[in-house]
């Protein structure tokens, strides 16, 4: 018994010396009002925003189904701001709906920090280039009538946390959290704005359809409409278990896609929000932010692993809506005297003929002489009107980024012809048919210019750009 009061008297006593030493924790961190407290997260915020030139990019989305756009924003500490943008609405606003195209416009006009449950940054001033978003108006360009409510963007942001030199705010009405970035005092609003449109078309482009999302388990994602930054998302394959067996069915866009809306940066592209991806909705993988890299891939920020590219290269190079053009400016070695030989060749066998480019693709289906062909196709130009030389083709792939083709047979009626007449013709077809080509991309995530090298001779190579291509017309 006595052993039992002993222990009961020592916890007791820790427990005194406890309650003590959290009354001293509660005493030292509200020595202050609220209303001191907040005034000094007030100055805390306001100092922040205003110091080292003040200038910041903002990350702005007005809503969850638009797109998001960089603005500049410069805070002065005599309550002025000057905010920049360049994007659509701001042409339109100024050149009417249908004006195509950026413009960009920079104003001044005033901000302060006011006081409500926290510190909130309030633009309490209209400002042309930014509060358009804001004001209750149909949106320009769109089929649905947005009159009494606009975009719905916020003007007023709860200041939630600063590190280091990024600031999270979250829109008052919308609740969206948004980031804003220090720049540098010496940046040059119009040119980092000007960058940033310019990337658009480096990072996703219309030109090549569809990227891929490749998670950390080795799961793919295809990406559709990148490059309007209102990405569709769908599983490459979806695993379902049909009468006890575990069977994998392609992915379907109609059953699996799911829009989401993002924004473009110089530092890399960023979902709205984290998006939770895997066919286990108990184990979704999360990501959010992705950095560019030097190859032109994007890297998931957060897990470090999870990266958006285009599709594997010798599949990319043989996709059925992109076609692909000789540069005849851009060849060298074996491939380009083919190349020469063949132009010399057209020119002495017929004068008012000359052997122009090569193309790659999948014909259309209004070309009446082989519709919906994989083919390789040489043009001859006469004048005004040019004649085509068009094989069929079948890619064989070896590994991810080689490849070779060999001829299916199928020709036009102008091939058998054109063969005979300028033997170098048939050597240059040789010359593809015996070769092995490995791809060079001039980018891992938007590949509109490709060299293609002998993978037995790097100094042998041509270069291909790409084109929009419709075969089902």
């Amino acid at each position: 018994m006595k052993k039992l009061n002993y222990i009961l008297s020592a916890l007791l006593l820790a427990g005194m010396f406890s309650m003590t030493s959290c009354k001293n924790e509660v005493d030292d961190v509200f020595d202050k009002t609220s209303a001191e407290r907040l005034n000094a997260s007030v100055d805390y915020f306001f100092n922040a925003l205003t110091d080292k030139g003040g200038k910041w990019q903002f990350e702005y989305f007005s809503n969850e189904t638009e797109q998001g756009y960089v603005y500049i924003f410069t805070f002065n500490k005599d309550g002025s701001v000057r905010i920049s943008g360049n994007n659509p609405f701001i042409n339109k606003s100024i050149n009417g709906p249908d004006s195509p195209g950026t413009l960009y416009r920079s104003e001044v006009s005033l901000w302060q920090i006011i006081t409500d449950d926290g510190p909130v940054l309030s633009l309490n001033s209209y400002n042309p280039a930014f509060h358009l978003f804001a004001t209750p108006e149909d949106v320009p360009g769109t089929e649905a009538n947005e009159t009494g409510y606009g975009h719905n963007g916020d003007y007023e942001f709860n200041l939630m946390r600063y590190t280091g030199d990024s600031l999270i705010v979250n829109g008052k009405k919308r609740g969206l959290d948004l980031v804003f970035t220090r720049l540098d005092e010496s940046t040059d609003d119009e040119v980092y704005l000007q960058h940033v449109v310019a990337l658009a078309d480096s990072f996703f482009n219309a030109k090549i359809p569809n990227t891929f999302l490749t998670l950390p388990d080795g799961s793919r994602y295809m990406i559709r409409n990148a490059s309007t930054l209102l990405p569709e998302l769908c599983p490459e394959y979806t695993h379902e278990n049909i009468e006890g067996k575990d069977t994998i069915i392609a992915g379907s866009w109609i059953y699996y896609g799911v829009g989401y809306n993002a924004i473009i940066t110089p530092s890399g592209f960023s979902f709205m929000k984290p998006i939770g991806l895997g066919a286990d909705s108990s184990k979704l993988h999360y990501v959010h932010h992705f950095n560019l890299q030097p190859d032109g891939s994007l890297l998931c920020r957060e897990d470090g692993v999870s990266k958006i590219t285009a599709d594997t290269l010798n599949k990319m190079f043989f996709e059925r809506t992109i076609g692909w053009s000789l540069d005849m400016t851009k060849s060298k070695g074996e491939l380009a005297n083919s190349i020469s030989e063949a132009v010399a060749g057209v020119k002495a066998r017929y004068s008012n003929r000359t052997f122009t480019g090569i193309n790659i693709l999948v014909t259309k289906k209004s070309f009446t002489a082989l519709p919906n062909v994989r083919s390789l196709q040489f043009s001859l130009k006469s004048g005004s009107s040019t004649n085509y030389m068009t094989m069929g083709i079948k890619p064989v792939r070896i590994g991810s980024d080689e490849f070779r083709i060999e001829f299916t047979g199928q020709q036009d009626r102008n091939t058998p012809t054109f063969l005979a007449a300028v033997p170098a013709l048939k050597a240059l077809a040789d010359k593809f048919a015996s070769t092995t080509f490995k791809i060079k991309p001039n980018s891992m995530l938007a590949p509109t210019i490709v060299t293609l090298e002998d993978a037995n001779d790097p100094n042998s190579s041509i270069t291909f750009n790409a084109y929009i291509n419709d075969p089902d017309n």
